[in-house]
This record gives C-alpha cells, structure tokens and sequence, in this order.
C-alpha cells in the first residue's frame, strides 16, 4: 500500500460567512473548492509524498469531486450525502454484490454489507447516460431489525437502515476505506483533547512568540498525560468500563490521578505518599508508582 500524506478538511471550519443557494451540483459554500484547493497547495510544500483529502458530508459536491479529480498525485475520500436517495435501494446493492450471508453482524440484531458502485455525479440530466462523469462509490448498509436486550434482542416492527457512502478515488476495499475515514474522527478527537482538556482553544496572547512558548509546554504536558493514561492501562487495574479503552483522555488521567487528594509525609529519611483509602483509582495509581520504569 502506497504511503500518503494525510490532509483532511476541518469538520467545523467556518469558510464563508453568508447562507449561498445550494444544490447537489454546487457547495454548500461558495468558495469551499477554491479553499480545499489552496489548502493541498499549501500541503505540496511541505511533502511530495502521494495526498490523501478526506472531507465529511459538507463537501459533498459535484464541484469538489470534480476538482478533486484535477487535483495531480492526490487520492480522495469523500462521505457521500445520500439525499433523497431511498436507502433500501442500497442495501439490496449490497446483499446481491456480497450474498444474503455474507454479512458483519455489528451487534445483537444489527447486520451490515458492504458494497460498491459508479455512480453518476450529480447536475448532468442532460448528459446522455454513457458520457456522463462516474466516480467510485463504497458503502457500508447496515440493518437493524432488533434491539439488544441484556444477552438477548427485542425484534422491532420497522427495521432501520443506514448508509454510509463515500466517494473515493482509490482501489481499496470498502472495508479499508470505511476504517481509513473513521480514523479522521479519532484524529479529531487529539485535536479536541488538545483544545478542551488543556484548555487551549484560546490562545492567551497576541504575539506569535510568546503562544509558540506556550504550545511547546502544553506539547511536553500533553505527552506526559498520554503517557501516564497508557500505563495506568497496562496496569490492568483501571476501574469500570475505562479499562476496556484502547486509551485514556486527558480529563480522565486528569481528575483522577493529577487531582487525587493525598499527603507526601516524611519519615526516617523516606518519603511515604498517603492516598485516600479506598479511591477507585488508588490501586492503578500505586502500581504505577511501584513500576520500575
């Protein structure tokens, strides 16, 4: 697999500052392909390595996939926005591409299949059928019919069904593009942490200078935090459903280990930390302090 620089585009970035006429064809924004366009210029200065762009639903246009075409050395996944488009359609596309059986049991009562399609880009009616633009189309369907109920499922009148589309320039598998586009959104998250938890969204100067001073400790802190999160799970003591993460957020390692009421008490040349007995969290917090690394 080739390697990619990966750029995504901002899920809540404010590009234009007016409510512009929308439709299929066009942006939800005027300027936004203009603005994706800069943004893998800027990228391209930095990295001749191969692109990748992921965008959510937002940016879901003909104008943007068509630019994305244009766009040299650059691969692309897009969230389809589904429309008006009736979603059963796309689930029977499904079963018969990859078989009644062949399906992902997602949970107790919920199936999903996977599948795709070239499909047509929208704004060409006048276009006769074999001349119009097609773009590659992978989506995940996913059929709910019950409701988990404790170690069983409660069968429900009206089954739901969920879509997940994405345009995308690629030759991997559907399953691989639908992992790939969810790792933008772990992504985000550290972007979040970084933001809220440390409280920098707002950075407390004017001068480029003194934030760059700024950053460089809250870059060192942060590592720190994440550090400590990752071992206290490697203690296999955390408490409740925590201890099934892959990874703790800052706040959690925050309120629970760096708030943690305690007492350093001096004692015939040792020091001795006492903790309140009984915490939840003391037990991952003792064997973290007896590790010895």
């Amino acid at each position: 697999m080739a390697q990619f620089q990966h750029s995504s585009a901002p899920a809540k970035q404010k590009i234009c500052d007016r409510k512009d006429s929308w439709s299929p064809a066009n942006s939800n924004c005027e300027g936004t392909g203009r603005w994706i366009a800069q943004t893998l210029q800027m990228v391209r200065k930095i990295t001749d390595a191969p692109i990748l762009f992921t965008a959510d639903s937002g940016n879901d246009s003909t104008d943007n996939v068509e630019m994305l075409r244009e766009q040299p050395n650059t691969d692309f996944i897009l969230k389809h926005n589904l429309r008006k488009q009736d979603p059963a359609e796309w689930l029977a596309l499904a079963k018969e591409q990859t078989g009644e059986k062949k399906h992902e049991e997602v949970d107790i009562g919920t199936r999903a299949w996977y599948g795709e399609e070239k499909v047509a880009l929208p704004g060409q009616d006048d276009v006769p059928e074999d001349k119009k633009v097609k773009q590659r189309v992978v989506f995940r369907a996913i059929w709910r019919f019950a409701r988990p109920d404790g170690v069983t499922a409660q069968y429900v009148t009206d089954p739901q069904i969920t879509i997940d589309a994405y345009w995308n320039s690629l030759d991997w598998i559907p399953q691989h593009i639908k992992a790939f586009y969810q790792q933008s959104g772990t992504s985000e998250q550290y972007h979040s942490e970084l933001k809220s938890d440390m409280d920098l969204e707002h950075l407390p100067s004017g001068k480029m200078a003194a934030n760059q001073q700024v950053l460089d400790l809250a870059m060192i802190a942060y590592n720190l935090l994440r550090l400590l999160g990752q071992q206290m799970l490697e203690t296999g003591l955390v408490p409740g459903r925590k201890a099934r993460s892959h990874r703790l957020r800052l706040r959690t390692v925050m309120q629970n280990l760096m708030y943690m009421a305690g007492r350093l008490v001096r004692h015939a040349r040792r020091n001795i930390l006492h903790i309140i007995n009984g915490h939840g969290w003391a037990m991952p917090v003792m064997a973290l302090a007896r590790s010895p690394d």
